[in-house]
């Protein structure tokens, strides 16, 4: 829950007539139904982004990321002894509208946002739908993914 006892995300009727945008709406009527720790949350997104096909773990500018092929497909922050809070920014290139309509997410910084990345942040204890969070790294990861890569996954 965010502020005030509210969803951090509030599914919303319509999110325009995309394939990826109406499943997201799908996955936001039953999204946040597990309570995470942010280690949990950060441990998630790191496993599931390295397990995809060639993903590799760099860190840049102090930063931890997971990259395909030399590019960047999530950024997951620097490393945090004592937080309350996690964030990671993803590539969106079909979902970014409608993710952005959370509370709790954001065009990423330094003109990324402008080309579909958005981040996202969660604090401690907040309800988390551990499928959704994959979707957006595996949606990410496609976005930068050579297309023979894609395609071999898809089959």
């Amino acid at each position: 829950m965010h502020a005030a006892g509210q969803p951090l995300v509030e599914p919303r009727a319509r999110f325009g007539s995309a394939p990826a945008a109406s499943a997201i709406a799908e996955g936001l009527q039953h999204i946040y139904d597990v309570q995470m720790k942010t280690k949990a949350l950060e441990k998630l997104v790191k496993t599931y982004a390295l397990s995809l096909p060639e993903a590799t773990e760099d860190h840049p500018w102090g930063e931890t990321v997971a990259k395909v092929h030399g590019k960047v497909f999530v950024f997951m922050g620097k490393p945090q002894d004592e937080t309350k809070t996690y964030g990671f920014s993803v590539k969106l290139p079909e979902s970014a509208v409608a993710v952005l309509e959370a509370p709790n997410a954001e065009p990423t910084g330094y003109g990324l946002g402008k080309s579909g990345w958005v981040s996202i942040t969660f604090a401690d204890g907040d309800e988390v739908d551990a499928g959704w969070v994959k979707s957006l790294v595996l949606e990410s990861w496609r976005a930068v993914a050579p297309k023979r890569l894609s395609k071999a996954f898809d089959s």
